[in-house]
């Protein structure tokens, strides 16, 4: 079986998996009693803003990785390679500047996604460490898959981060998360934390 078939069928599985994940923490959030309509939508709409952060931000730099990392790669020995650098510093500058536009349109975001996830009010300026780490993570994903490890990758982006937010929604339910406040602000770093698991890897 050749290398990237393999990578294909394990892939598959890491996604299946995180689908699995994925239902079971649905099922947490929507549960009667242990998270409101409201503290659901926000974590919801938490995810789609940073999705739309990350897309700005990142400035084409996975497209950028895609395209030239073979010409980096057949003309600069690895310890000169600075592609992945330059990259993520590109990407900083480019959050740095959604930010300043997130601030500035604080009032126009709210009013479009609060309808949905009302306490958005409250917890606004927690949706820019997510936005950060789905950024920087998707940097590095796009410089994994050019190192062929869209395995891991995968694991990082669909059952790791699935399995952060199970960790917390039990730690909520249980109470060792007091209150919905941390639990929110806690949720905002899992972006993060996957992107530095990928970070450390790489």
């Amino acid at each position: 079986m050749s290398n990237i078939r393999r990578q294909s069928i394990i892939s598959s599985l890491v996604i299946y998996i995180g689908f699995a994940v994925g239902l079971l923490n649905t099922y947490f959030f929507t549960k009667e009693g242990t998270f409101s309509e409201a503290e659901y939508g926000l974590t919801t709409i938490f995810i789609a803003i940073a999705t739309m952060m990350s897309a700005f931000a990142s400035m084409a730099m996975p497209s950028f990785i895609f395209k030239f990392y073979p010409y980096y790669n057949d003309n600069l020995p690895p310890k000169k390679n600075d592609m992945i650098t330059w990259s993520l510093l590109v990407s900083l500058v480019g959050f740095l500047l959604v930010v300043i536009a997130g601030l500035s349109m604080k009032h126009l975001v709210i009013q479009k996604f609060g309808t949905n996830a009302p306490r958005l009010v409250n917890y606004y300026y927690w949706i820019f460490p997510m936005g950060l780490g789905l950024t920087i993570y998707s940097v590095l994903e796009a410089y994994a898959w050019s190192l062929h490890k869209s395995v891991l990758t995968n694991f990082f982006r669909e059952v790791q981060w699935r399995l952060f937010t199970t960790l917390l929604i039990v730690l909520y339910i249980t109470h060792i998360i007091s209150d919905y406040d941390l639990f929110i602000k806690l949720f905002s770093f899992t972006y993060l934390g996957i992107a530095v698991s990928l970070f450390i890897y790489l």
